[in-house]
């Protein structure tokens, strides 16, 4: 697992780009990621072809006027990271959900907890409330936190 002090290094080389974060901004072994403007749904009661490479029937959840949107107990949502995060093939990232969050049982990664080597894109959220109480989701909070390892 790489150092704050190693990813640092690799932001100041580009071998890792994350939108706003510098070299100086880097204090711990991982960076962290934040939750975007849309959130997205599936329809209900539909039939989900997976052979198609893109979601079919998903719809943009309306938020509230300060832009969250509350979760009720067992709902999946879509989100995307407000950051591009681009990893040059040297790199492999895994996104835990931040520790704030688990403790309410808000998971923000179901199955697809890892960022692939020469990764260039926004990161989805799978978002899923595995809790007892609805929680509210704000654009802009943290949601996960990124640990980076080297390949070789």
């Amino acid at each position: 697992m790489l150092s704050a002090q190693s990813i640092s290094k690799a932001i100041r080389e580009s071998e890792i780009s994350i939108t706003g974060l510098s070299p100086s901004d880097v204090q711990y072994p991982y960076f962290e990621l934040r939750f975007s403007n849309d959130f997205y749904i599936y329809e209900k009661n539909i039939e989900v072809d997976i052979r198609r490479k893109y979601p079919q029937n998903i719809i943009k959840l309306e938020t509230a006027p300060d832009n969250s949107i509350l979760l009720p107990p067992g709902m999946f949502i879509l989100n995307k990271s407000q950051e591009t995060v681009s990893l040059s093939e040297n790199f492999f990232g895994l996104i835990t959900t931040r520790g704030s969050l688990a403790q309410f049982g808000l998971q923000i990664h179901l199955s697809s907890l890892h960022i692939d080597p020469g990764t260039n894109s926004t990161i989805t959220f799978e978002i899923k409330n595995l809790g007892n109480n609805s929680i509210r989701i704000y654009p802009g909070e943290v949601a996960a936190k990124v640990y980076l390892f080297k390949v070789e």
